[in-house]
């Protein structure tokens, strides 16, 4: 191992002796049979492909697993396959989401934001894919919507902070979760 202070003191200005630390850690409390695949996969991350349990399940569940964009005919979920967001809203009509039924009476909001994408690179047709392929059922009303990374709540706030209020009954952007650490105040159930 690496003794220059120099070259220790880098490691632990970059968190990576940390990181190492709680992986060795880690790796002495399993006692793994093979610990050189054990910290392969501790360290795979983000991780890539199909993890090692779901390849263990049927073919039609790991097609939507994994780092791949869920595309699959049979089911009808073949919404902007490469990611790239359409220049043409989708036509929603038929949707039972809170983002169908918002885009529906707010198209300029698609309008604004089908060009933008994160840092990340993640695009608006990313995170309203699940909405999108999924139409719903009357009763069970869904987000449809998800965030491909923590930007995507800024960069695409104009969508999700409405859905994010309307399914949890208004919720205000600049609102505080309210905490309330007082033990009498709990309610018995």
């Amino acid at each position: 191992m690496d003794k220059d202070p120099a070259n220790v003191e880098y490691l632990r200005e970059k968190g990576v002796a940390d990181l190492v630390d709680v992986a060795i850690q880690e790796l002495v409390k399993e006692k793994p049979e093979n610990a050189m695949e054990w910290m392969r996969d501790y360290f795979d991350y983000p991780p890539h492909g199909i993890s090692k349990n779901v390849k263990k399940l049927d073919e039609w569940i790991q097609v939507g697993c994994g780092d791949k964009p869920y595309n699959c005919p049979e089911k009808n979920a073949t919404f902007a396959p490469d990611g790239t967001t359409p220049d043409d809203m989708p036509n929603l009509a038929e949707h039972n989401n809170f983002m169908a039924e918002f885009l529906r009476d707010h198209k300029d909001v698609y309008e604004t934001l089908k060009g933008k994408t994160t840092p990340n690179g993640v695009t608006l047709a990313q995170c309203i894919k699940t909405g999108v392929d999924n139409p719903g059922h009357p009763m069970i009303k869904t987000c449809g919507i998800v965030a491909g990374d923590e930007e995507s709540y800024t960069v695409f706030a104009d969508l999700f902070e409405p859905i994010v209020s309307a399914r949890h009954g208004g919720y205000a952007r600049d609102a505080v979760h309210p905490t309330d650490m007082e033990l009498s105040h709990v309610l018995d159930t």
